[in-house]
């Protein structure tokens, strides 16, 4: 290299040589593996020795390689979609999703994350109806951030109303987002509330973790209800039919159906 030269432009250089190279193959269409896909893309997305915002490499990057979607992975599809929010903020990701072509729910995450966090309700609302119209469902994950984003913010209403969504959309979150539901919904003595989300966990067959935060706080709910003895001992019949690891899955509730033929 030139004599005067810099250690870090000399670096600068190489990275762009390697950047640019790394999007001239994903821009050919060739049929890339998994993993290499994500290495050239990450390659090329993390090349900042053009000066440009890296939102615009991402999205430019997503839309070269729209051609080898056979290689993309969710994870990938994630961060360039972190970048392009960490670049644009939540309008120019809802442009990048609008123009991907084969948007992943994964992609979906962290404007969702964004979204609630900053208490951007139009946003998300835009999010749910660009989802509905590409044709993306949400997945456990997807449904896992925006429970933990509502209880980041105390709107525990918000976060039971999304998992109750969540299961009757056929999909489980995260045992990380029931754990803390279950947890908030018990420290903020809504005892009925958790009784009802434990019990419709234990009908699908899902028990809470004996020892675990979520049963902590529903023994120290069920203190709380000395006043009302009753509600006290729903609460630890729920604790103990949790932590009972031979004891079997409630049955579905009764259809409406069911409940209208028993009434007559």
């Amino acid at each position: 290299r030139p004599r005067n030269a810099s250690k870090p432009s000399v670096m600068r250089n190489a990275r762009g040589a390697t950047g640019a190279l790394a999007r001239a193959v994903l821009a050919s269409g060739e049929r890339l593996s998994g993993p290499r896909y994500a290495a050239l893309a990450r390659i090329a997305v993390h090349d900042d020795s053009g000066g440009g915002a890296r939102g615009e490499v991402a999205a430019a990057t997503a839309a070269a390689a729209a051609a080898s979607r056979k290689g993309a992975s969710s994870s990938l599809d994630a961060e360039l979609s972190e970048l392009v929010l960490n670049d644009g903020g939540i309008d120019a990701t809802l442009r990048w999703l609008t123009a991907a072509r084969e948007p992943s729910t994964a992609a979906f995450v962290p404007l969702i994350e964004a979204a609630v966090s900053c208490g951007d309700d139009d946003a998300l609302l835009a999010a749910g109806g660009l989802m509905r119209k590409r044709g993306v469902r949400p997945d456990a994950a997807l449904y896992t951030a925006l429970i933990l984003g509502r209880l980041r913010l105390g709107q525990t209403e918000r976060a039971l109303s999304a998992c109750d969504k969540c299961l009757s959309d056929g999909v489980v979150p995260e045992s990380r987002a029931l754990t803390a539901l279950v947890r908030a919904l018990a420290d903020a003595s809504e005892t009925e509330a958790a009784i009802s989300l434990c019990r419709r966990l234990r009908r699908r067959g899902l028990r809470l973790r004996g020892g675990g935060p979520a049963i902590s706080s529903l023994i120290a709910a069920a203190a709380r209800c000395s006043a009302a003895p009753f509600e006290a001992v729903a609460v630890m019949q729920e604790i103990e039919a949790h932590i009972d690891a031979h004891a079997p899955p409630l049955p579905p509730p009764p259809t409406a159906a069911a409940e209208s033929g028993r009434a007559t």
